[in-house]
């Protein structure tokens, strides 16, 4: 299919800037969808206000003019998606062939000042399609991770070891949505919870906006988090630095109080491992999927905009406040205290819930399949088959959750068979297939696992764990410089994998390749301080290089 994206704000991004500089979440969502869909083999467009035009990460990014060119793309598109803005429809209509389906995504709530002719009749009707990013925002009137938050933790290694104690809170949201609030009560919470730290990942800098010349006053909130005991204030960071950040964090503070639609930033500190206390404002409950502490909006009358965002100390935010306070000492405690079995599965089952179902690999297909629906079904039919094919990642998911406990308790003929029966559901299921590569692994059926994660890669060519899995197979089959080129590709995708950094050491020690390996240790250390085995390999490989004293 050939796929066309069209943001019609002022900023000046291209699928490569969320990766190395901080990006709004809509703006990171259009990188990382159209990226996917172009994994899967479409021809995938986008035209904004770039000032670095050219192919990035397989996707043709190019200045948002009226040129011939872009005119000729505009007819030859098979869909063209408008992001964010009503109002576009009839003015795009004419530029578009006559078979190209004009969608409109919508990532904002109805008050969204871009939204405001939503209820002109001609332009909505002048849109084939409308795609909103949950069921709440769908009411009123579904969005992803980042790649580098995937599969960020290895089965074998407790989430709970990689948190820093005494804990760390961290708010990584825009300043608008309740940093105020959570400012307001931290020295309580510090208090209650001694030692207790709180990173703030917050600016504007996500909206290509410079804190020193807005009009905002969060430079108040900065000066704040400064002057409060505990309380680093970071800024906003690239994704990867985000996903470094996460991983040793206890608890992600968000008191919000502005109308989410989605919020990537919740998500993505569910994929760190990090334990949720929010609001129950708008589609966060859909979002944390009962995985989040939701405090309670009775009483709050006032929500919070991007110019009017003060609410700490407001008379009927007060309760709300209180609330939070609490919600938040109660999970810590939790955190800090006894009960790590439990609290350790229930993170288990966040990880892996966002794992599997809130990745842009995920949402890439979804996007695919609802394209090919529409494009040559009636609307009917179309719906139909939409709900055929949820119903099928539906009995898929809970296979493959079967499948990962039966792992887990060591049963592997049946975890086998119950990954088998998730292909059944989905056969390109990319991680179901590095899954069962992993038994395999675990079994001695080598050659299986390598078939197992060459199909992963397959279906999913950028997928970094299915290259560890397969260099974890062909380490078992001796293969060692097979299994380092493995673990290189799989670095090179995604370079915060400690474990694959790990195991490359490891293959560098087993052909006396020591500076090698110790780089590689240095590095799986640098991701992950945590890796006991790690720090006496790298010792070992150092005492023998004669850089350590005996």
């Amino acid at each position: 299919m050939k796929i066309g994206f069209l943001d019609t704000y002022t900023w000046d991004y291209n699928i490569e800037t969320p990766y190395r500089e901080p990006l709004g979440g809509t703006q990171s969502a259009i990188c990382y969808l159209a990226e996917a869909l172009a994994a899967l083999g479409n021809e995938v467009f986008l035209l904004n206000n770039t000032s670095e035009p050219g192919m990035w990460r397989g996707v043709d990014c190019r200045l948002r003019v009226a040129d011939s060119a872009n005119l000729e793309l505009l007819r030859s598109l098979d869909f063209l998606v408008v992001v964010n803005i009503v109002g576009k429809a009839l003015e795009i209509k004419p530029f578009l062939g006559a078979h190209t389906k004009l969608i409109l995504w919508i990532h904002n709530e109805p008050g969204f000042v871009f939204l405001k002719d939503f209820k002109n009749e001609l332009e909505i009707n002048a849109c084939d399609a409308l795609v909103f990013v949950s069921e709440w925002q769908r009411q009123q009137f579904r969005n992803a991770i980042a790649p580098c938050f995937a599969n960020i933790f290895a089965d074998n290694i407790s989430i709970q070891s990689q948190k820093s104690r005494p804990p760390i809170l961290a708010y990584t949201s825009t300043p608008f949505r309740g940093l105020d609030i959570l400012l307001n009560v931290f020295p309580e919470i510090r208090q209650a919870v001694p030692g207790t730290r709180l990173k703030v990942f917050s600016s504007m800098k996500v909206h290509q906006i410079d804190d020193n010349d807005n009009q905002l006053c969060f430079d108040q909130l900065y000066e704040e988090c400064q002057e409060i005991e505990g309380v680093e204030y970071v800024g906003s960071v690239p994704q990867p630095e985000l996903v470094r950040q996460l991983r040793s964090v206890a608890v992600l503070a968000y008191p919000n109080s502005y109308l989410e639609t989605s919020s990537i930033a919740v998500m993505e500190a569910m994929a760190s491992g990090c334990r949720i206390v929010t609001s129950e404002l708008a589609a966060l409950p859909e979002t944390t999927a009962g995985f989040a502490r939701l405090v309670s909006m009775s009483g709050v009358e006032n929500l919070a905009s991007v110019t009017d965002w003060k609410r700490a100390g407001t008379p009927d935010w007060e309760g709300y406040t209180r609330r939070f306070l609490d919600a938040t000492v109660e999970v810590l405690k939790e955190f800090t205290g006894t009960g790590g079995a439990i609290a350790e599965t229930h993170l288990r089952q966040q990880v892996e819930y966002i794992n599997r179902g809130s990745t842009w690999s995920v949402r890439a297909r979804e996007w695919v399949e609802w394209l090919n629906s529409i494009s040559v079904k009636p609307v009917r039919v179309a719906e139909q088959m939409i709900q055929e094919f949820l119903v099928d990642l539906e009995s898929a998911q809970t296979y493959f959750v079967k499948g990962n406990r039966l792992k887990d308790r060591g049963d592997l003929g049946g975890a086998i068979e119950s990954y088998q029966k998730a292909l059944e559901c989905n056969p390109k299921d990319a991680e179901v297939h590095k899954k069962l590569a992993e038994v395999y692994v675990l079994q001695g059926e080598f050659d299986r696992a390598i078939a197992q994660c060459n199909l992963a890669i397959k279906f999913q060519p950028n997928f970094a764990p299915a290259y560890l899995t397969a260099g974890n197979a062909l380490h078992g089959q001796n293969q060692l410089e097979m299994a380092i080129q493995a673990y290189l590709q799989a670095l090179k995708l995604q370079p915060d994998l400690a474990e694959a950094s790990a195991n490359l050491g490891s293959m560098y020690y087993k052909l006396g390749q020591l500076g090698q390996a110790a780089k590689a240790y240095q590095q799986a250390l640098a991701i992950n301080p945590g890796l006991c085995s790690v720090n006496l390999m790298l010792a070992s490989v150092l005492q023998q290089q004669g850089k350590l004293d005996a």
